[in-house]
């Protein structure tokens, strides 16, 4: 190789490095989804993707919540977790505004609750409160979760805990009639 080869090709690394490096300095246009599908730590102590998955979910064919993903309690934020529900239960529909704790009870307040209460069902409402209890509940210390919103007719308002939709859950499978339950394995 003459000297201006070595020379030229020299230049073109260089050239090449450059234009490579300068990635800092592009436009801050959002990746696409390929690159940006990877496992995130989060505040809330665990990993998680991109679309946020609840930590509890309702499964409606049992009418019972079943856990989604593990979290680490210790770290566990009030604010962040009522954030966590209003992205993955109730949309713009039905949010929860945290009010405060107290001792072992959360309180929260759901403005414009028509929806939850006459809307959603009772199926749904049971969904959405029995999600956010679960959800509170994993916080330390937490064992209530206190809803204050307007009565309807699929929803109450008031304290509620695992404890209350275990029981209740517990009571009913008891009352199920043998094709009730040969139903529900099917």
């Amino acid at each position: 190789m003459t000297r201006l080869s070595k020379t030229f090709f020299i230049f073109i690394l260089v050239s090449l490095a450059t234009a490579c490096g300068n990635s800092e300095t592009e436009s801050n246009e959002p990746q696409n989804s390929e690159t940006t599908n990877i496992e995130i730590p989060d505040r809330l102590g665990f990993t998680f993707s991109p679309d946020r998955s609840p930590i509890w979910i309702y499964d409606h064919n049992k009418s019972l919540l079943q856990q989604n993903r593990k979290v680490d309690s210790d770290t566990l934020q009030p604010q962040v977790l009522v954030d966590l529900i209003n992205s993955t239960k109730g949309g713009d529909t039905v949010r929860l505004e945290l009010k405060g704790i107290s001792n072992d009870t959360v309180f929260l307040k759901i403005h414009n609750s028509e929806i939850l209460t006459q809307q959603m069902g009772s199926a749904g409402a049971d969904d959405y409160l029995s999600t956010a209890t679960f959800t509170l509940t994993e916080l330390e210390k937490v064992k209530y979760v206190n809803f204050d919103f307007e009565v309807g007719d699929h929803a109450s308002p008031g304290t509620y805990s695992r404890e209350y939709y275990i029981d209740r859950h517990e009571r009913n499978e008891k009352l199920k009639t043998p094709q009730q339950i040969n139903a529900s394995r099917h």
